[in-house]
């Protein structure tokens, strides 16, 4: 028997797409903005995919239930190439947002007196794919009057949650494996880029750009009725980069553009910010207050890991060789938790039980030497990396500019632990935590493009780890074999 909910399913290019471009106005147009000062794309998706077997009774050999989703945004500019010569009445946002909840679900509750589920196998899958991608730059110069602050900005944002989940009051019976499982995959890329101008006497603006990935996952067994599983039960929950882009935020800029006599309004940095968050959660869990039921398996084996690339990238120029406007700012972040338990259960194993939480976390800003054009003699760079968010209390005034809304206490954690539960193996025991990262920041100081002189330089990297395996709240744990309790990191 197989339940399934797709989304798109093999092509993760379809979705929400949105495009702006210029107003192709004259320099000497008399033109009256309406609601604001900026032309804007934006594109949304937002999902609910979601499939269920709940208060079922039935006897079969393997029992699927599969959400499958892809999930895409696009937000982009439009311009006709690379040399700009055409007036805009606005500068440019755009926006591109991936949401939604996702979910696989076994449940047993609801099942009349004597009713089993009964199956020779179990799977419990979600596999995403979610991808916001939104670009800005100049589409014209402005020659419309605009406010002095305004920017052209690109935001890209995938925040979504995904939950598989074997539970019930009911009685469940699987005489070999059951799998529950999330496979994540998911990614933000926003994109400022730049282009010349080939008309005079106009005005820019510099380009902000900021790629944000969030995701919760959740892989859970709860069970307060009779549960039993004749072979490995595997919990797993994935969010790992692949090399292609996913797990990974990325955010670039470029100077927004440059002519003759151009001049910059008075934003005067180009920003990039590239923010990771996710939540990655596996294991057995019942609700505070719940008398839990007994679960009996073979082996058991729950594994949440969480692998994670967030890049930031403040160029001079984007594709192209020209001074360009305004100072260049680079900031990564990432701060992710990641949990594997056993907690508040009663369990049985005839062989090993194993619960392993792995986080590894890469974080990079850089910076060029910004272009010169529309700065006065000197000029700020600045590259910031933060792996875990510290208080403010820990940076001072120019670390935490423009991020003081995502600062508090928000170490890279990587937890294992049996929280008020009892677990008994006939073979091994073992609970590990693991927790790794590397943080780098570069300003380069010596472009080809770069005209003006740096007088400020902001170059801080900031990590804050915590690894955390525990055995708490009256548990106990009783195996014939080994018990091995470990926490391990390594940081660069």
């Amino acid at each position: 028997v197989s339940v399934k909910a797709n989304l798109n399913k093999l092509n993760d290019t379809t979705g929400s797409v949105a495009k702006v471009g210029s107003n192709g106005t004259s320099g000497s147009a008399s033109i009256t903005l309406v609601g604001g000062s900026a032309s804007k794309a934006d594109a949304l998706i937002t999902a609910i995919v979601a499939a269920a077997v709940v208060g079922a009774s039935m006897d079969v050999g393997q029992l699927n239930v599969y959400a499958d989703v892809n999930a895409y945004a696009n937000a982009d500019i439009h311009v006709p190439s690379t040399s700009l010569d055409l007036f805009n009445a606005s500068v440019i946002e755009t926006a591109a947002n991936t949401a939604g909840s996702y979910s696989a679900t076994v449940d047993s509750t609801g099942q009349r007196a004597g009713q089993v589920l009964r199956a020779a196998s179990l799977d419990i899958k979600v596999t995403y794919y979610a991808t916001s991608f939104a670009a800005t730059g100049p589409a014209g110069g402005l020659s419309a009057s605009v406010a002095s602050a305004s920017l052209n900005k690109a935001t890209a944002q995938t925040g979504l949650s995904a939950t598989a989940l074997l539970a019930g009051s009911g009685s469940v019976d699987v005489t070999g494996i059951a799998n529950v499982q999330v496979f994540g995959h998911a990614k933000s890329n926003a994109l400022g880029r730049t282009y010349s101008l080939s008309i005079s006497g106009v005005k820019l603006t510099v380009n902000w750009t900021s790629a944000t990935l969030n995701a919760t996952q959740r892989a859970n067994v709860k069970n307060t009725g009779a549960m039993t599983i004749g072979g490995t039960l595997k919990i797993n929950s994935e969010f790992v980069k692949d090399g292609s882009g996913y797990g990974e935020a990325t955010a670039t800029t470029g100077g927004a553009g440059g002519g003759t006599s151009v001049s910059i309004l008075s934003a005067s940095t180009n920003v990039a910010r590239a923010i990771v968050a996710a939540m990655i959660y596996a294991g057995i869990t019942n609700e505070p207050g719940d008398m839990p039921g007994l679960l009996q398996a073979g082996s058991i084996d729950i594994d949440a890991t969480v692998d994670t690339k967030s890049t930031a990238t403040a160029k001079a120029a984007y594709e192209v060789s020209i001074a360009t406007i305004g100072n260049l700012d680079a900031t990564a972040i990432i701060y992710s938790t990641v949990e594997a338990y056993i907690q508040r259960a009663l369990v049985e194993v005839s062989g090993n039980v194993s619960v392993n939480s792995s986080s590894t976390a890469t974080a990079s800003a850089s910076s060029d030497s910004p272009g010169g054009v529309g700065l006065a003699v000197a000029s700020n760079a600045k590259a910031r990396t933060f792996i875990g968010m510290p208080t403010s209390a820990n940076l001072n005034s120019d670390d935490q500019s423009g991020i003081t809304d995502l600062l508090g206490q928000k170490p890279q954690t990587a937890s294992a632990y049996v929280d008020a539960a009892t677990v008994t193996a006939g073979g091994n025991i073992t609970i590990k935590a693991y927790n790794t990262g590397y943080a780098s920041s570069e300003v380069k100081k010596a472009t080809t493009v770069g005209l003006a002189t740096i007088s400020n330089s902001i170059i801080p990297t900031f990590s804050e780890y915590y690894t955390k395996v525990q055995v708490l709240n009256g548990s106990t744990l009783d195996a014939t074999g080994n018990i091995s309790i470990t926490a391990e990191d390594y940081t660069r």
